[in-house]
């Protein structure tokens, strides 16, 4: 089913009426096994790069890392896997907004979701970076340090441009890299646990930034929906995926820092890239060291990676919704034009996205990572909070739309199809089904976030967080100690980002309505 299938099915039933054109989809390539991986760089990817975490409090810091698990990261983990089960379209939560919320509000919370993504993708290169400078100080010069960045973020396009399998195969090997160094730590660095150091409630961490990586230290959840649209299995596979990815994060994150505050390291190395390496040196050796070292490479490689294809499959949502047509005659233009525009027939992504974010990540690297996240996000609160009420809009439109199937004549004919079987709830093609038989699933709505009381009260957490991180970041002046080139940097990159989005979204509208006085009138793509 067509997104446009999707939207005009919701709008039937006193939603907002988006019209969207059909768009070339992707094959359906992406296994179970394809989304964790990929996923388990969304969500964790093993304690690499926490190391800015270790100024804060200790106390505070690990009463953080056991609330925003259950409080955070489960609640969206369940509320993603629903909606992705429900509308498996590429796009993600790009997709839930616009359903919920009209084409108009979609579109700037796209551009929202595209920036942010992009901006944290940005961060994983100059880790890489500080990783190598800190493991080899004064081995490599200054000159071909500055140069890192880049040729991680041109490896990891190489690898996307290949084609979809070797992505896949790529994200295996990677993710498979990077878990064991980690376990192997905590088990070394479980008998050296002491509580008493982690009472200590002393810290140098402001509480914007403390606020601001708890946050992205167990966020990536509502990311796993982009891929809804090429997974072959959409229920199974979510459901694998939170019930491995939820308790892994949990392990990778909250049982390093009590290891970490328990063998108690100086204050003033608890922020170079080399803090966990030290450890690994203490509490095993050298070879867990080097062995930590090459995990984090690679870890920051599939960070990247995985931000680079959330990046992209925006992009694609965004763009195909409007210009699909014109893309394809693209791509028959010439030989450039077919190279940049096509579809790839195994799957995939057209490659102008991919080049377009990788130009995109060559200007992100240049800008301090600590700041990046703190802006990333503070730009995403915006999408977060259009997230969660889609869910809440969408549920109660899928409820609704159920109960009157059987005693509503205008609403039970959108549910009949191939031959006046109902099929499965909005948005999961006929096809989906085990061998595409028709079954009568009339009364089978993936609910996994359970009933709608309980489901409704889990986004009240993270509302408030996301609430509370903006209002931090909004206040908090910065400094040139924390990469702010001037006062009240992330205020003002906030506001002009929003600016971009609505000065874009007017020239879309008149490129696509040739008329500039109804940019504002009319919030539909006909």
């Amino acid at each position: 089913m067509m997104i446009s299938q999707t939207m005009s099915d919701t709008a039937s039933i006193g939603g907002p009426e988006p019209s969207v054109r059909e768009i070339t989809k992707p094959e359906k390539t992406r296994t179970t096994l394809g989304l964790v991986v990929i996923g388990f760089f969304w969500t964790s990817g093993g304690f690499y790069g926490t190391e800015i975490c270790m100024n804060g409090p200790p106390f505070w810091i690990l009463v953080l890392c056991l609330a925003m698990p259950l409080l955070y990261s489960l609640p969206t983990a369940l509320i993603s896997a629903e909606l992705a089960t429900n509308y498996p379209e590429t796009g993600g939560q790009c997709v839930y907004v616009t359903l919920a919320c009209g084409s108009l509000i979609g579109a700037h919370n796209t551009w929202w979701v595209w920036f942010s993504t992009a901006v944290d993708a940005g961060t994983y290169p100059q880790f890489i970076q500080q990783s190598i400078q800190q493991q080899f100080p004064g081995e490599i010069p200054d000159e071909v340090c500055e140069y890192i960045p880049l040729m991680v973020i041109a490896f990891i396009t190489t690898i996307n441009l290949l084609g979809v399998d070797w992505l896949i195969r790529f994200e295996i090997f990677l993710g498979a890299m990077a878990a064991l160094p980690c376990l192997v730590f905590l088990g070394y660095g479980l008998p050296d646990i002491k509580f008493k150091p982690l009472m200590d409630k002393s810290g140098s961490m402001p509480l914007a930034a403390m606020v601001s990586n708890s946050l992205w230290l167990y966020g990536g959840f509502t990311n796993l929906g982009v891929l809804a649209g090429e997974c072959k299995t959409p229920r199974r596979s979510y459901l694998f995926a939170v019930a491995i990815l939820v308790p892994l994060k949990i392990l990778l994150r909250f049982v390093p820092f009590v290891i970490a505050f328990s063998i108690g390291v100086p204050r003033d190395a608890t922020d170079e890239a080399g803090f966990f390496l030290t450890l690994c040196d203490d509490i095993a050796g050298n070879w867990l060291k080097w062995w930590y070292f090459a995990g984090s490479i690679v870890c920051f490689l599939g960070f990247y990676n995985a931000m680079a294809v959330n990046a992209e499959r925006t992009a694609f949502y965004f763009i195909e919704e409007r210009y699909s047509d014109t893309l394809d005659r693209w791509s028959k233009s010439s030989y450039v034009g077919q190279f940049l525009f096509i579809m790839p027939p195994k799957g995939g992504i057209r490659r102008v996205y991919i080049l377009t974010v990788a130009l995109l990540e060559c200007a992100m690297v240049r800008i301090d990572a600590p700041l990046l996240l703190q802006l990333e996000m503070l730009i995403y609160a915006l999408s977060a909070g259009l997230f969660f009420y889609s869910f809440v809009y969408l549920r109660l439109q899928r409820t609704r739309k159920f109960k009157a199937s059987r005693t509503d004549p205008d609403v039970a004919p959108l549910l009949r199809a191939n031959d006046g079987n109902l099929v499965k709830p909005v948005g999961l093609e006929q096809g989906d089904v085990k061998g595409g038989d028709s079954v009568d699933n009339s009364e089978e709505v993936y609910n996994i976030g359970g009933g709608n009381v309980v489901a409704f009260s889990m986004i009240l957490f993270p509302v408030i967080a996301f609430g509370m991180n903006t209002v931090l970041n909004f206040i908090d002046k910065g400094s040139k100690e924390d990469g702010s080139p001037f006062p009240y940097f992330k205020m003002v990159c906030f506001v002009g980002i929003i600016a971009i989005g609505v000065v874009a979204n007017l020239i879309s509208n008149c490129v696509e309505r040739g008329d500039y006085r109804k940019i504002m009138l009319a919030p539909t793509y006909e």
